[in-house]
């Protein structure tokens, strides 16, 4: 069974530099202003995880780091509007950054990102209502600096060659070969898949009869306690997250909606300045255990709990 795994496995390894090469062609070169900002601020969470956390490793999270934040900008060209048009980007200053991955460019790099959340942010919170429109006239201010602007080159056309007997017949050998690579790949993902249903892994998780997402504030609060008994404390985190969101929605001061971000949760209160700050507190610390995985252990769960606790006074 250990050689039949392991022979599935440098299959499947194998496969890899060619499978990258058949997704190329697939990969995306526009967001919608939405994606935007939800890039730029996980790109910002990444580089505040890794400078607020320095490890003995520190060269392979760096590494590590810049391949995620270089994997979100990879291809990206120009920015959606609601409106249908297009606006050309140059984020080549994203890209610069990560060039050697030393500690000071990533500083630099995490300056520039945090001040245009900042800036997004402070737009979406004007008093007039007009939400949607200040974050496209924040969007639109960035794009008007310097160095976002795409100078478009149109390329030289290459004059058609008449092919030669020989050519003709090198690209019919180049589509054999593909054909039968195509071919080669099916075989191993099928003899792979054939491997896996045959494979039996016992997972090693806490086992705890929670089998759902909870739906009140109190069977979140009720998760998160059991967790932290166990020393998970970042899922112990994750679910007083979600019961101060519950708790807000049960309150009436948000409409809580799974498939909002947290930045949307956000705006539904930026009138209320106090709530405001102090939910902003939870969620940046959240995002940097959840996605950013910050190292925890019971004294920062005992923090987050006392702002999660300050809040539900703040509205009781």
């Amino acid at each position: 069974m250990k050689f039949r795994l392991r022979a599935a496995i440098a299959l499947l390894l194998s496969l890899l530099p060619i499978w990258g090469l058949m997704t190329v062609d697939a990969q995306e070169t526009s967001l919608s202003v939405s994606q935007f900002w939800a890039r730029l601020d996980q790109t910002e969470i990444l580089l505040r995880s890794k400078l607020l956390s320095p490890s003995p490793n520190t060269q392979d999270d760096s590494a590590a780091t810049i391949t995620q934040i270089r994997l979100l900008w990879e291809g990206i060209n120009e920015i959606r509007l609601e409106d249908g048009s297009r606006v050309k980007v140059d984020l080549g200053w994203i890209r610069s950054a990560l060039t050697d991955g030393q500690p000071y460019p990533l500083e630099v790099l995490h300056r520039q990102v945090k001040a245009l959340i900042d800036y997004h942010d402070s737009q979406a919170r004007q008093p007039d209502g007009t939400t949607n429109d200040a974050s496209l006239n924040a969007l639109s201010e960035v794009l008007r600096d310097t160095r976002f602007q795409y100078v478009d080159v149109t390329p030289t056309p290459i004059p058609e060659v008449p092919q030669t007997e020989e050519a003709q017949s090198s690209a019919l050998s180049s589509v054999a070969q593909t054909i039968l690579l195509v071919a080669g790949i099916a075989i191993v993902i099928v003899v792979f898949v054939y491997f896996a249903r045959n494979l039996q892994v016992q997972q090693a998780t806490i086992e705890l009869t929670h089998n759902s997402e909870p739906t009140t504030s109190d069977h979140a609060q009720t998760l998160a306690t059991d967790y932290a008994q166990t020393q998970d404390y970042r899922t112990a985190i994750r679910y007083l997250y979600l019961a101060s969101l519950l708790m807000l929605d049960e309150r009436g001061v948000i409409h809580y909606d799974p498939s909002l971000t947290n930045r949307e949760h956000l705006r539904h209160i930026k009138d209320k300045s106090q709530i405001y700050d102090v939910l902003r507190q939870v969620i940046n610390a959240f995002e940097e255990v959840w996605y950013g995985y910050l190292p925890v252990n019971e004294s920062y769960y005992q923090r987050f709990r006392q702002h999660v606790d300050e809040l539900k006074r703040m509205v009781a």
